[in-house]
Formats: structure tokens, C-alpha cells, sequence
């Protein structure tokens, strides 16, 4: 799973999940979800105070504070 907090390893550990740390703008691009894909990635964490685009993967779950895509394309 990746988050979009970049460097704070907080919600990663929160969710007690391992993966990677992301800054939003990195994962808007498409070939680098993509190829984090292949190594893994399963889902990408977007804390919505912080993020308010979406992402090019399939929008799995959303609440008031998450939302959660995977790598299905819509």
C-alpha cells in the first residue's frame, strides 16, 4: 500500500501496513503507480485534508477523511 503523506510514517503505521510514503503529486502519475504495481502496491491511502485530486486508479472507498484506489482502471 502507499499513502499520500509523504515522509511521516504515521498513517502507515496506524494502519500497520508496510509500503510507501508518497508525496500527492507523485502519485498522480500514472506510470509510477503503475510500476509500484509490479512490485506490490495494492492499494494507495489518500487522506483527504491533505489531497483533494484523483488519483488515475479506480476509487475503491471513501469516508470523511480516506479514500482508498486500487489498481483496477475505471
Amino acid at each position: 500500500m502507499a499513502t499520500t503523506e509523504g515522509l511521516d510514517p504515521r498513517p502507515m503505521y496506524y494502519l500497520h501496513r508496510h509500503g510507501w510514503c508518497m508525496e500527492p503529486q507523485q502519485l498522480q502519475k500514472r506510470g509510477i503507480l503503475d510500476s509500484l504495481h509490479t512490485l506490490g502496491l495494492s492499494a494507495v491511502f489518500v487522506d483527504r485534508h491533505s489531497q483533494q485530486d484523483p488519483l488515475p486508479w479506480k476509487l475503491l472507498w471513501e469516508d470523511a477523511d480516506w479514500r482508498v484506489y486500487g489498481p483496477t482502471k475505471d
